[in-house]
């Protein structure tokens, strides 16, 4: 018998330690809404839980296929996600990173003082269906005005819009905190005014985490410790402000200071602190999206077949108390 045991112990270390599970997880750009997922994989917080972790750079219209095709595991836009889940799609939200939207409509039109200024107005978005537009819609229900009170001209990115706005092609349009720093270098933001701040204004899912539904009722413990290891991300860009900014400027050296600071500070501020949204605002968010792709009202599912928050919960309570903090 002591032989038997000998020799397991042996093929064991000969064997060395079980390999990492690789998976992918997409994100849609190097900024702070995404610094948790780079925190994770710099810090090791993948590796820990047995996660050989490739982030790859996808939008969400670009995501969501891959994550429903299987070749991705996990994908961080949310936003796209959504709306093909409202179309039928087996996906799942597990996490909400942040659910403030950054967007702000500024106006360099002079008679335009206040929102109801925009009346019959053209405001420059980004794209059909985009987290812009869904804000603007959900801001203009809020305030009980038709979709089309304002004129929403798509051009086609938010460093569009920018270029639209410094040239005068168009006098308002809806931009991030690094699309209004890139009009503070043209020294325009003196000469225009902020409509509206859809921060302070709606509860939109624009940050977090999704997979298949598959994911979650056949790996729920690999989901567990992907959430884990994302959430240790998420302490860290909580606390980490120094860190995080040279995480992201190591990933993207162009990245300036007078835009990268307040990326970062704003990040640090936005982070939703349980991970979650509560499943009012979750319906009111799918109402919002099923009008916006012409989905009729009785076909938008219920937000519980949506949002799964359970195993997020389960991390963070875990992390909680196990007082773990991350390191500088």
């Amino acid at each position: 018998m002591a032989r038997l045991i000998l020799l397991a112990a042996v093929l064991l270390s000969i064997a060395g330690p079980a390999a990492a599970e690789k998976i992918k997880i997409s994100v849609a750009a190097t900024n702070a809404n995404f610094a948790q997922y780079f925190a994770a994989e710099d810090k090791g917080y993948f590796a820990a839980e047995g996660l050989d972790v490739t982030i790859v750079q996808l939008g969400g219209g670009t995501a969501t296929p891959a994550l429903i095709a299987g070749d991705l595991a996990y994908s961080g836009s949310p936003s796209s996600a959504m709306s093909a889940i409202l179309r039928g799609a087996a996906l799942k939200s597990i996490l909400v990173g942040q659910s403030k939207p950054i967007y702000e409509l500024w106006s360099f039109d002079p008679a335009v003082k206040r929102f109801d200024d925009l009346k019959g107005k053209s405001v420059a978005l980004a794209a059909r269906g985009g987290t812009d537009e869904l804000a603007l819609r959900m801001v203009l229900k809020q305030r009980n005005l038709p979709p089309d009170f304002l004129l929403p001209v798509l051009v086609g990115s938010l460093s569009n819009v920018v270029a639209a706005l410094i040239s005068g092609q168009q006098q308002n349009g809806i931009v991030t905190r690094t699309e209004k720093g890139l009009l503070a270098r043209e020294g325009l933001l003196g000469r225009g005014r902020m409509i509206v701040n859809f921060h302070d204004e709606i509860v939109l899912q624009t940050g977090g985490l999704v997979t298949t539904a598959r994911e979650i009722a056949e790996h729920r413990d690999r989901a567990k410790r992907v959430l884990r290891a994302v959430w240790k991300g998420t302490l860290y860009l909580m606390t980490q402000r120094d860190g995080v900014t040279a995480l992201l400027r190591q990933r993207d050296p162009s990245l300036k200071d007078d835009i990268l600071i307040p990326d970062v500070e704003g990040g640090m501020a936005d982070v939703q602190r349980d991970g979650a949204m509560s499943m009012d605002a979750a319906a009111r968010e799918l109402a919002a999206r099923a009008e916006l792709n012409g989905i009729a009202p009785d076909k938008v599912p219920s937000p519980e077949r949506v949002f799964d928050f359970s195993v997020i919960r389960e991390v963070i309570a875990e992390i909680e108390a196990s007082g773990w903090k991350p390191a500088p």
